[in-house]
Parts: structure tokens; sequence; C-alpha cells
């Protein structure tokens, strides 16, 4: 049996998961005693947890206590344990996650960090202890894990990486330091012990975000990100570089070029989507915007409809087809941008919401001005008129052509 255990283990040091898991199975069928069965429930608990299966490593670490208390409670079988029910907490899909989840992680790593403190991987629970804090907007309790984290012992290699790029994050959203963010991401990217093409490529992301956040474009952090999206061979993942190589381009003046060629790449690598396509939707969003940008009105069009074609429920819908009805303005076909402001209307009433941009009925009254509808025209510039702010150049225009649409009733 021990000899069995010591196979599977050094198959999961190789990832050589489904061998691993296959060896498991042919354990679980033979005769053991209680002990023996809690080992074997505590390797299939870890290849289930490696596989994104925490449901099914939840269950099997639940399952030990009955046949090992003692290994039930040891720190590294209740560190699993939590993991697993972070895990369930992050995989689930939006709107569906259980926050009893997150609670409960944060009980048995609290409780680990009280009761173990000279845990071989209490640096790892610190760390986690922190990311509970962050998703609970506890940001000065995070610094203080992670900080603990930094100083105590662990068996993950690229935890202090993991560390700085937590407190990077932080810095960033939620004390608006750049400046310290941009330090602790840059220490992140210094003590990276292992390489990993996702860790690589989130550190790059977060240092872009942190330098668009300071108005800088760094040129080898694009580099970085598109030459990992070259010579990778999974979709999803070189869909994520290329998307975001783009998206960080975007803010840039002088990129834009390169950032539609950039998500171009991203779509034309995306796998078919299957319903609701958040990614795509908001891929093909920016899209519309670099083409919108550069005055090339019928394939922003087409993106901010493809957009709208990947998530029925956008929560900018309305944004996204005032952003259309521009462009049909700009084109002079102002029938359409007529059409698109009633499907804002639609919108609107369909999810009771209240309509506050004046430019929407702005935009509006000039296309109902244009065809010499003057009537509507002006009953348009009169609801612009309730919205803008008095004293703006835009509010003096309006009022202007609201009077000359009166006058020409």
């Amino acid at each position: 049996m021990d000899r069995r255990l010591r196979e599977i283990k050094a198959l999961l040091q190789a990832h050589e998961i489904k061998k691993a898991e296959y060896a498991v199975a042919q354990l679980v069928k033979s005769r053991q005693t209680d002990f023996e069965r809690a080992q074997v429930l505590l390797e299939r608990a870890r290849i289930y947890f490696i596989s994104q299966r925490p449901e099914l490593s939840i269950q099997d670490l639940t399952k030990i206590g009955r046949y090992s208390p003692t290994l039930f409670e040891k720190p590294g079988t209740q560190e699993l344990l939590a993991d697993g029910y972070f895990a369930r907490f992050e995989l689930s899909a939006i709107g569906f996650s259980n926050r009893d989840d997150l609670d409960e992680a944060q009980r048995i790593y609290q409780n680990i960090a009280n009761h173990a403190v000279s845990y071989v991987n209490i640096g790892w629970v610190y760390y986690q202890l922190g990311r509970l804090h962050i998703l609970k907007d506890q940001s000065d309790a995070a610094i203080q894990c992670l900080c603990s984290a930094l100083v105590s012992p662990s068996k993950i290699e690229n935890l202090h990486s993991y560390c700085y790029e937590r407190l990077s994050y932080i810095a960033l959203y939620e004390y608006r330091r750049s400046s310290a963010a941009l330090q602790f991401i840059n220490t992140a990217i210094q003590v990276v012990t292992r390489n990993d093409d996702d860790w690589w490529f989130q550190l790059q992301e977060l240092k872009g975000r942190i330098q668009n956040a300071q108005g800088i474009l760094d040129p080898e952090v694009i580099e970085s990100i598109t030459s990992l999206a070259a010579n990778s061979s999974d979709r999803t993942f070189t869909f994520g570089l290329y998307y975001t190589a783009g998206e960080l381009l975007t803010h840039h003046e002088g990129y834009i070029t390169q950032a539609i060629e950039y998500l171009n790449n991203a779509i034309d690598i995306a796998k078919p989507a299957k319903g609701i396509d958040v990614a795509m939707s908001r891929c093909s969003e920016l899209l519309g915007d670099c083409r919108l940008h550069l005055g090339d009105y019928e394939p922003a069009i087409y993106a901010y409809e493809q957009s709208l074609r990947f998530n029925a429920y956008h929560p900018l819908e309305a944004s996204i087809l005032f952003r259309i009805a521009k462009c049909y303005y700009q084109k002079r076909d102002y029938q359409r941008v007529i059409d698109n402001v009633k499907k804002i209307e639609v919108y609107a009433a369909r999810d009771n919401i209240h309509l506050t941009d004046y430019r929407i009925y702005d935009i509006l009254g000039n296309a109902h001005f244009v065809l010499g509808q003057y009537r509507r025209a002006a009953q348009a510039y009169e609801v612009a008129l309730k919205l803008v702010a008095n004293g703006t150049p835009d509010a003096e225009k309006i009022r202007l052509y609201y009077h000359f649409a009166i006058q020409l009733i």
C-alpha cells in the first residue's frame, strides 16, 4: 500500500493527473484498513482538487473523518479541505456561488493559523486568508495576512510572487496608489522562482493596467503577452492573451490599429460560443470602439451588434445601442439613428431603467431635424434640455436647435 501511494504522489508531482486517477481507482478496489482507506481518499481528493472538481474533493475529504479522525485533523488535510471550499466558490458560475463556501474556507484557514503555527505550509494558509479578505473588501486584514505569508514557511515555490501581486492589486484598486502598485508588481515579477505561463501573463496584465492608470504604455509588457500568445496551443489561454494586449492598447492614442489586430486575433482564435459569452461580447465591444475611433463606421456597427449577440443581457446595452446610433449618424443614415434610439427606449422600459444621458435625445433631435421632422426634433431636444447640465456648451447648442425646430414647425 505504501509503495502504491508513493507512486500516486509521484504521478501527481509529475502532473500525470489521469494516470494518478487511474492508479487511485485501482487502489480503491483493494482491501484496506480504515487508515489505508483514509489515505486513499486523501489522494483521490487531491486529484479531484487539482483537476478542478472541488465538489468531489470536499466529499472525499469529509469521509476521511469516519476512517481516521487523526488524519482528518492534520493541517495538510484541513488545508486541502479549505482550498476545496474556496475553489468551489471561485469556480461557480456567476450568480450561483455560495457565500457559505467562502465563510467555511475562512473558518478552516483561520483555525490552522491559530492552532498550527509551525505547519510547514502555513505561508500558503496566510496567503489564502489574504485573498479571502480581499473578496470581502477587508483590505487592511488582507495586507496583514499577506505580510504574514511573506515571512512564513511554505512549500509553494512562487508564494512570494503571489503575495506581492495581491499587494499590488490592493494598492491599485483599493487605495488608488499606482506608484506603490507598480513597485509591488515589479517585485512580484522579480521573485518568480518557477516558470508558469498563466502566472507570468497575470503579472504582465496587472502591470499593464497599473501603467494604464499612470498614462504609460510599456511595449515590453505587450511584447511579453503577445509572445506567450504566439507560442501557446491553448485556444482559451491564447484568446485571453490577445484580448488583454488589445484592451491595454486601446487606452493609448496611436496604437488603435495594433489594438484592432490583437482583438481580431482573439476573435479568430476563440472557441465557438454556446449561449452567452461575456468575454467575446466585451472583445467585440472594444473592437467596435476602436473602429468608431478611426471612423470605420460599418465595421464598428458590425462589432457592436456582435457584442449584443454574444450577450443578450448586456448591462451596457443602451450604451452600445447609442454608439451604433452615433455610427449611423456619421454615415448620414438618420432613420437608423432614430430606430436605434427607439431600441434604447424599449430596452429602458423593459428593464425599468430611467435614461439620464442627454446625448441620446440630442442625437435623436438632430436626426429628426435633418429629416425635416421638426416637431419630433423639438420634443427630443426638450427631453435633452431636461437632462443636460446648464451652462455647458452642449446645453447652449441644444437650446439653440430647440428654438430653431420650434420656429420651423
